[in-house]
């Protein structure tokens, strides 16, 4: 349970495509963002492995291969995606329904930074932050800190996939201080 406060973050092909070459015309500096999610992440870690030390859990269970276990393996891999996927579309239905109202827009004149409703956007979901129109490095921390949050949408997913087995509170109370870091 408390592996999932910093064992969390995207991939550095979406780091790295996405926002680095896509927002900022560099892999490099997808790559420089990527390393400091998973430096947040693991400086988290050392501390908090130290507070909430990490407990084994051994289960007596025979590992086979078989059919049936090859069978459940594709299934509920497939319901993972739907999951995964209904809350991508969900997401992308309040974003145009927030977009319709002008709330996505009012929420983005709070801020004074550049491109403040992508931000906005990407808080909600975070394959928006590749919409990020303006390169300037001074975003860079901006893209930074939304990288190492996720968004709300993964969040979400990351809940549903999880079920009882995930408490939201640690996570969230842990997210902003890897965010800062």
């Amino acid at each position: 349970k408390t592996m999932i406060c910093f064992c969390f973050g995207a991939g550095p092909g979406f780091i790295g495509s996405g926002i680095g070459l896509a927002v900022f015309g560099s892999i490099r500096v997808g790559m420089i963002i990527f390393i400091s999610c998973a430096l947040s992440n693991l400086m988290l870690a050392a501390v908090m492995c130290r507070i909430f030390k990490p407990k084994i859990e051994k289960e007596d269970t025979h590992l086979r291969f078989d059919s049936q276990i090859l069978t459940d393996s594709v299934l509920s891999a497939g319901r993972s995606l739907l999951i995964v996927c209904v809350f991508i579309v969900f997401f992308s239905t309040v974003m145009s329904v927030l977009d319709h109202y002008g709330i996505i827009g009012q929420l983005g004149s709070i801020f004074t930074i550049p491109n403040s409703e992508t931000f906005v956007r990407a808080f909600l979901e975070i394959s928006n932050i590749t919409r990020v129109s303006n390169n300037s490095f001074e975003i860079l921390p901006l893209a930074a800190v939304m990288c190492s949050f996720g968004g709300i949408c993964v969040i979400l997913q990351v809940k549903a996939l999880t079920g009882k087995r995930f408490d939201l509170m640690p996570f969230l109370l842990t997210r902003p201080i890897c965010c800062a870091l």
